[in-house]
């Protein structure tokens, strides 16, 4: 009889202990869970920065392509000035020298 009872009470404590575990492993499960949950969200942020990051770097990458072409379009339309002016330059040479012996002529027909 009192083996009976003995099982008994030590029946229940074992159901409340192993209650008691399950309760503290639910409550591991929904920790982990949740930290689970938290690192998906970092995750899902830390992506989509880094897709921002990616599509910012492209705009800059295009930027920069831009600016290269706008520039090489300047360094030839400097150069064609460039060329304008040395023509330019050869034709204003080329002018003095007829003036400058044209003065001479008249000059000596003065003389």
């Amino acid at each position: 009889k009192y083996l009976a009872l003995y099982d008994q009470i030590t029946m229940k404590e074992k159901t409340v202990a192993l209650r008691k575990a399950v309760k503290e492993m639910r409550d591991v499960v929904k920790k982990r869970q949740y930290s689970s949950k938290l690192f998906a969200n970092e995750l899902v942020v830390e992506e989509k920065r880094t897709l921002k990051l990616r599509k910012e770097g492209k705009n800059i990458q295009r930027e920069i392509e831009s600016t290269k072409s706008s520039i090489i379009r300047e360094e030839i339309i400097l150069r064609q000035n460039l060329e304008k002016l040395k023509k330019v330059e050869k034709q204003l040479i080329s002018e003095s020298a007829t003036v400058e012996e044209l003065k001479s002529q008249i000059i000596e027909k003065r003389k």
